[in-house]
């Protein structure tokens, strides 16, 4: 899957109750086809703090991190560059306008109101930045604009 040309910053979006295992393989595929330079995600509890983790695998990704406002749903990660808290809107905003591509790890097969994910989703689609959404059976569908 090549969906654009040149990634060298990639975010990520996604559950907070955790990535599957499928959607963890499917991720580290993504991450082996391109030549990742900064990754960028919202230091949150599930889908951020494994994605980071996985990242850590990767010798050459600087991991920047954009943390929450609320200390209860952070996961506290440790990256290269950590951004001031923000509230969560402004903080996924942060993110995707920061990136080449973004990975969505949802946690449901169907796009949801009042989700975190899905509304960063939405504004990368706005933003017309390329997206990744790794359901939770691991596949993969790309949106390119």
């Amino acid at each position: 899957m090549n969906i654009v040309d040149n990634i060298k910053a990639c975010g990520v979006t996604g559950t907070q109750d955790g990535a599957t295992p499928q959607q963890e393989r499917s991720f580290g595929y993504l991450l082996g086809l391109w030549e990742i330079e900064r990754f960028h995600h919202g230091d949150c509890v599930g889908a951020d703090a494994q994605t980071h983790a996985i990242v850590r695998k990767f010798e050459n990704i600087k991991i920047h991190i954009h943390p929450p406002v609320k200390d209860i749903k952070r996961a506290f990660c440790t990256g290269d560059i950590v951004y001031e808290v923000r509230a969560y809107l402004a903080r996924n905003h942060d993110i995707v306008n920061a990136v080449d591509v973004l990975i969505a790890l949802p946690k449901g097969f169907g796009e949801e109101l009042r989700s975190g994910t899905w509304a960063t989703v939405r504004y990368a689609r706005r933003k017309r930045i390329p997206i990744c959404i790794i359901w939770p059976d691991g596949r993969i569908d790309a949106e390119v604009f």
